[in-house]
């Protein structure tokens, strides 16, 4: 590849895989898409032994928002791993922003990198095979089908995409509240999803019917 100065970032985490040709195919999109800070596109899931699973390149309900995400990445982080993007130097949020990663912590990495940057969809074929462990964060969400109905693990995260610097003038009082009461709904249905993954079908329906109160479009 030739040296691209504006090609800041592909944030790759350490069991993931990119595809052969996917650096390239970042550099080729950005140089002809000049708006666009940050590129995304399609993923596989593997598990951990590395072999595919589920459908071959994309997630059935996702749709694929582009210019400024800022709303729809605050209401449901539409990317299953930040490995699907790319991102311009002047896109890559400061460490202050982010701060760890942790539970949820790619959803907050997106959301600043929307703040001030459009995205570009970049079709398919995919770009990265990305892992999903047993033990994973995500996984781990679903531990206990007896608790209460409740997004505790999800909460310190969206107190923080909710006071992102700037978001305030983005949104007035009242369009803010509802996108924050859409992004907790979300939250109640990807809890929801991996009840039903982990064969829990009364529990899952409670964190369904949670997310459809909030005012949910994922379940």
């Amino acid at each position: 590849l030739e040296p691209v100065e504006h090609l800041a970032s592909q944030v790759l985490d350490a069991d993931d895989r990119l595809y052969p040709d996917a650096l390239a195919r970042y550099v080729n999109f950005l140089d002809k898409h000049a708006a666009a800070g940050v590129a995304y596109g399609e993923r596989t899931l593997i598990n951990e032994e590395g072999n595919p699973f589920g459908l071959e390149w994309r997630a059935v309900f996702n749709k694929h928002p582009q210019g400024d995400v800022l709303e729809p990445i605050l209401r449901r982080p539409f990317l299953s791993t930040p490995s699907q993007a790319c991102l311009r130097r002047e896109a890559v949020p400061s460490a202050e922003c982010v701060g760890a990663r942790g539970q949820a912590g790619d959803w907050l990495l997106l959301a600043n990198a929307a703040l001030g940057c459009q995205f570009a969809y970049m079709g398919k074929p995919p770009l990265v095979e990305y892992r999903i462990r047993r033990g994973s964060l995500l996984r781990s969400v679903a531990s206990d089908p007896h608790a209460a109905t409740e997004i505790r693990e999800y909460r310190k995260v969206i107190d923080r995409l909710f006071s992102l610097p700037g978001i305030e003038g983005r949104f007035d009082a009242t369009k803010l509240a509802h996108v924050r009461r859409a992004a907790e709904a979300s939250c109640f249905a990807i809890k929801g999803q991996e009840f039903l993954r982990r064969n829990e079908p009364d529990t899952a329906r409670r964190y369904f019917s949670a997310a459809l109160r909030a005012g949910s479009r994922d379940s």
